[in-house]
């Protein structure tokens, strides 16, 4: 089980394989922040670049609706689980689709998967692997040990390790299970978190993922729990690497619910199409594996980069005499007509280097607009449609104008300003205008 310390997709073999990878969803006992959703982003980009390197894919990504916290939540609540959970998943979808993530082949609940849990549980018991406590059920430490690093087992505790929770009999009554299921067994209960994940990556991927992604607070215990858990089912290799990303920080504390430290996509963005796109170049501005710091302040000065993109596309739409055919997430798989960006999607396959892409994307268009006008129209076209390659890989819903429309509007407002004596006022349009 490798963690990647680099991902090279410029040394990938071509394959005609599927490219599986499973990323761990979120647990949706409240609204996700930004922070949650710049691990989603960067899961994201994997997609888009494998796509864009012509591999097909199987992208899953589960939602966790089966847990303590959730259980809290409909006692507070005074819920069903269903009635709790689904506002929670509709504003994660909601969010999703905000920030244009492109969405996963399968994104399965948890609790419409406790048959296939509880056969993962039936069989781990057949081979000796669990023992049975009198609360529920865990996984026996010893035969797990190969999984573990030292400081794994010196901070590790028994609940790290629970695969099933029965219905309670006596303990701490907050500790029971309030949402369980019966079955023609004896265990009545409901399923940890870790089985939850492991019985899902059997159901749908089958074999060895290529990539299994998640934050670094996941690492241990659960994708620990993940790999034993499969391997020891499976008999295969559970993940040929692991991709993990960095948290996102306010003052130099980890963004956390439990801090109310946070911000949610509504609070910085408000439903603007043009702030979420500000918000996705944001979180992309420092390395995947690395934590980023947040502020309001440094969020608003990503405005100025957007608009250098959508000026450079409606300057070469004017000057081939017709409209934008910009759209968003249009990714042509396996594209190679790079050309001028060459360089830019040279830097994304290395180490999803999306810091690097954004600067050399900037460079690249301040020598096309110098150049611009020396060059043919048949050139003009390949470049402007290697630019929407770059732009779909980043992932952003640009506001293109039609220039040629928008020019002729503003000298008919011009003439009639001038027309009508009101020249302070033609001049700052001229102005604002020549500077657009």
């Amino acid at each position: 089980m490798g963690v990647v310390s680099s991902i090279n997709f410029l040394k990938a073999k071509k394959t005609t394989s599927t490219y599986s990878f499973y990323c761990c969803g979120p647990t949706v006992y409240s609204a996700v922040h930004i922070g949650n959703l710049r691990t989603f982003l960067f899961q994201d980009l994997v997609n888009r670049v494998s796509v864009l390197k012509g591999r097909s894919i199987l992208f899953i990504r589960n939602i966790t609706d089966v847990d303590d916290k959730i259980e809290g939540g409909m006692l507070c609540n005074k819920k069903s689980l269903k009635n709790f959970t689904s506002d929670n998943i509709k504003f994660f979808q909601k969010n999703c689709t905000g920030l244009n993530l492109i969405k996963p082949d399968f994104e399965p609940l948890i609790s419409l998967y406790i048959k296939n849990q509880l056969s993962c549980v039936f069989k781990l018991i057949a081979l000796n692997l669990i023992s049975n406590k009198k609360k529920s059920l865990y996984v026996k430490i010893k035969p797990y040990f190969k999984y573990l690093d030292k400081k794994n087992v010196r901070f590790s505790l028994t609940t790290h390790f629970v695969i099933w929770k029965k219905k309670g009999m006596g303990g701490n009554v907050s500790a029971r299970p309030r949402v369980f299921w019966k079955n023609p067994w004896t265990f009545i209960g409901r399923p940890s978190w870790h089985i939850g994940c492991s019985s899902l990556n059997l159901s749908f991927a089958q074999k060895t993922l290529h990539l299994h992604t998640g934050g670094f607070d996941l690492k241990f215990p659960h994708h620990k729990n993940e790999t034993f858990q499969v391997e020891s089912l499976a008999g295969y290799v559970f993940s040929a690497n692991w991709l993990y990303i960095g948290h996102l920080e306010t003052k130099g504390i980890k963004m956390s619910k439990s801090l109310s430290n946070f911000y949610t996509l509504e609070d910085l963005c408000k439903g603007s199409v043009r702030k979420q796109n500000h918000l996705r170049l944001f979180l992309l501005k420092s390395r995947y594996g690395f934590n980023t710091s947040f502020t309001e302040k440094h969020f608003e000065g990503y405005c100025n980069k957007l608009k250098a993109i959508e000026g450079c596309i409606e300057l070469v739409s004017y000057r081939l005499g017709r409209e934008s055919f910009f759209k968003k997430n249009l990714l042509l798989k396996g594209f190679k007509g790079w050309g001028l960006f060459f360089q830019a999607w040279k830097k994304v396959q290395f180490n999803l280097d999306f810091t690097g892409l954004i600067t050399s994307l900037f460079k690249t268009l301040k020598r096309f607009k110098n150049f611009m006008k020396y060059r043919s129209r048949r050139y003009l076209k390949s470049a402007l449609l290697a630019l929407y390659q770059t732009i779909s890989l980043l992932g952003l819903d640009l506001q293109i104008k039609n220039r040629r429309k928008y020019t002729v509007s503003v000298l008919i407002k011009l003439k009639h300003l001038q027309s009508s004596s009101r020249f302070t006022l033609a001049d700052y349009i001229r102005s604002v205008f020549i500077h657009s």
